[in-house]
């Protein structure tokens, strides 16, 4: 609310002052302002999203577009972004990927190729991950050490240039590298979210993702008072 306190978004009412993005600032990006609610609107689901601890409808609207890309924003479902592997605006105007949480343009959301091996896939496979996502190695004492794919190529004196291609300490320079060893990429969901493209996909989207209700940008709301 615009006097610091919270109130559940079912309870806002129509004249209540709450905190908003400033329409006339880089697009939507700029800083909070009170504002009075002139309209409320109701969104009925059967299924609830769990965003890193942030619940909500698949039909409910975010404030979305990377200014950097030349990326308008504009409020649209969470599940179109999802689907779309899009951004979300924070409320301090940072835009992060909607479905890792990383900083748009930080490391970890640099592309990287990866190899990986499954007997069930007749061997070698393929597919672009970003570079924050999360990985299971085994550390000297053999216990099991959790970090990011970044984190191990640093550990392991790779280096990650900005165009998605790996540098080895004596120079060399590869186009991909292959997956720490446990499970792979695509084995649980914390991991497929970061993954962007399988072998002849253009964009791969996680079963959960996937499964969500196709919900479009004008479709989702219903105006109740």
């Amino acid at each position: 609310m615009a006097d610091g306190t919270e109130k559940p978004i079912e309870q806002i009412e129509l004249g209540d002052l709450v905190m908003a993005f400033d329409p006339s600032a880089e697009a939507g990006r700029g800083g909070m302002v009170p504002k009075r609610v002139t309209r409320l609107f109701t969104n009925e689901a059967m299924q609830i999203i769990d965003l890193r601890g942030l619940r909500c409808t698949p039909g409910h609207f975010f404030l979305s577009g990377d200014a950097s890309s030349g990326e308008e924003a504009r409020f649209r479902p969470i599940a179109s972004i999802l689907k779309q592997d899009g951004t979300l605006v924070e409320a301090d105007g940072s835009v992060v990927r909607a479905r890792t949480g990383s900083r748009i343009n930080s490391r970890d959301d640099i592309e990287i190729r990866v190899v990986f091996y499954r007997s069930h896939d007749n061997g070698e496979s393929t597919v672009t991950v970003r570079a924050g996502i999360p990985v299971t190695v085994s550390a000297p004492s053999q216990s099991e050490q959790a970090m990011s794919l970044l984190q191990w190529l640093d550990r392991n004196g790779v280096e990650l240039r900005d165009d998605g291609r790996l540098q080895a300490q004596d120079g060399s320079v590869f186009d991909c590298v292959d997956w720490p060893q446990g499970q792979s990429p695509l084995d649980r969901v914390e991991s497929q979210n970061w993954v962007t493209q399988r072998e002849n996909e253009e964009l791969y989207t996680p079963p959960w993702i996937a499964n969500l209700p196709d919900i479009e940008d004008e479709v989702g709301l219903r105006l109740v008072s």
